[in-house]
């Protein structure tokens, strides 16, 4: 089995980013792309703080060209809260514009970064797993040959899926969301909507952007659930999708479909423990957050940056639940921003809070849970409830089938999802205010 000093899974930016920045530092590095070379990548809006953060890695130069051949982001149109939509300009952020990118040209770009530092590059291998092999690591992949390691970066993506069999895996969902994502074809139609869209609509929210050579992508940002209800198949979801739309069926209108629509995951989560002795998750291997912050680009090329630094910092826990806990406060500040429907299932999801404005898990609350209370399920759980306990908190929940302590559940609750004992027991006593825990 050939060996390296460095395997890197993914083929994204992350994974790019870091493997060339090793690499200059004089590690041995294989990339595994798990994505054929043809193959199409979902089209991104990038803001200016991308530029900043590709200078400070010294990939600059080699994407500079390509970036100036996009299209400028330089206007976001938000019908959020309201059917009119606001307008916020580029100027009006510290660092301006920046750009509607193919994505496929982006990480190529990447690519060839990462190999003028000395990166090897293994493309179209499919998934990868990551197993303990010889006292390190092997990367495995769907084709071709294995590789052993003495470290390993895992940047596989939503789920972290590569290092899976890993001791110590642990991937906290929030929700179960996905994107349907519609390509269009370049038009002589003029566009109504120059720049980046976003709307929100009963079942979710549209995001919409030009792509370069006059193209559009738009994609339905939903549940599961909620989409498959929708309609049998993709095609009809998105028609069913944009008749629930005003500003993004306009924008779409006698555009032609270039082949049919896809589904990706748009999930929130984060995985517990994200490295161990001889491996580490980046980008949304490690946390993955909802397209509506349009940042998920910066976090993954973050994260190969503090990697590069620190590739030997020790797992922090608390430190991870203080940043994701962070993060779904200011998920649910903006969801709160539109209460058109707030008992629809996507937006009773995303909406924790009794007031909007006030902090989530606020101080104020009053923990007054008794450890020794015996609780017992009760009615249905709610659909609000995954706005307040992950997705494996609540699945333990829904499977009590006897009574039990309160200090044994949210024992049960931190096992699968360790989010701090003070969320999890906040969680709790709002299913008590719900009915669907009771206590006997």
């Amino acid at each position: 089995m050939p060996r390296c000093d460095v395997a890197v899974v993914g083929g994204g930016p992350a994974d790019l980013l870091a493997a060339g920045l090793l690499a200059r530092q004089g590690a041995a590095v294989t990339v595994f792309d798990r994505s054929e070379p043809s193959g199409q990548r979902i089209g991104e809006t990038l803001g200016a703080q991308v530029a900043t953060l590709l200078k400070a890695a010294g990939a600059w130069d080699a994407v500079a060209p390509l970036l100036e051949e996009q299209p400028p982001y330089t206007v976001v149109r938000s019908a959020w809260g309201s059917p009119e939509p606001q307008v916020s300009e580029a100027f009006t952020r510290p660092l301006g514009v920046g750009w509607h990118i193919d994505r496929q040209r982006f990480d190529a770009g990447l690519a060839e970064w990462a190999l003028t530092c000395g990166a090897v590059l293994r493309r179209g291998v499919g998934s990868c797993s990551i197993a303990a092999a010889g006292g390190g690591l092997a990367v495995v992949p769907h084709r071709g040959q294995p590789c052993w390691a003495d470290r390993v970066i895992d940047a596989s993506g939503r789920g972290a899926p590569a290092s899976h069999a890993l001791p110590g895996w642990q991937w906290v969902a929030v929700d179960r969301q996905v994107g349907l994502l519609a390509s269009y074809a370049a038009s002589e139609l003029a566009d109504p909507e120059p720049s980046l869209l976003l709307e929100a609509v009963e079942h979710g929210f549209w995001y919409s952007a030009p792509q370069p050579g006059g193209k559009r992508i738009a994609v339905l940002v939903t549940d599961a659930d909620v989409l498959q209800r929708l309609g049998p198949d993709p095609l009809q979801r998105l028609q069913a999708g944009l008749a629930a739309s005003q500003w993004t069926a306009r924008r779409l209108a006698g555009r032609l479909l270039e082949g049919p629509p896809r589904v990706f995951r748009s999930d929130s989560g984060w995985l517990a423990t994200d490295r161990g002795s001889s491996w580490r998750a980046v980008g949304d291997a490690a946390m993955a957050t909802d397209p509506l912050g349009g940042n998920g680009i910066a976090r993954a090329l973050q994260s190969a940056l503090d990697l590069a630094k620190t590739p030997d910092a020790p797992s922090d826990l608390a430190a991870g639940q203080r940043a994701f806990a962070a993060y779904r406060q200011v998920r649910a500040r903006y969801y709160w921003l539109e209460g058109r429907w707030p008992d629809a299932p996507f937006w009773a999801r995303r909406r924790p809070l009794d007031a909007a404005g006030q902090p989530l898990y606020a101080a104020e609350v009053v923990l007054d849970l008794d450890p020794s209370a015996a609780l017992a399920l009760g009615s249905a759980l709610p659909a609000a409830a995954q706005a307040w306990l992950p997705l494996p908190a609540l699945a333990v929940v829904a499977a009590l089938d006897q009574p039990v302590a309160a200090h044994q559940l949210i024992g049960a609750l931190r096992a699968v999802a360790p989010i701090g004992d003070r969320a999890l027991v906040v969680g709790v006593q709002w299913l008590l205010s719900t009915g669907a825990l009771r206590q006997v």
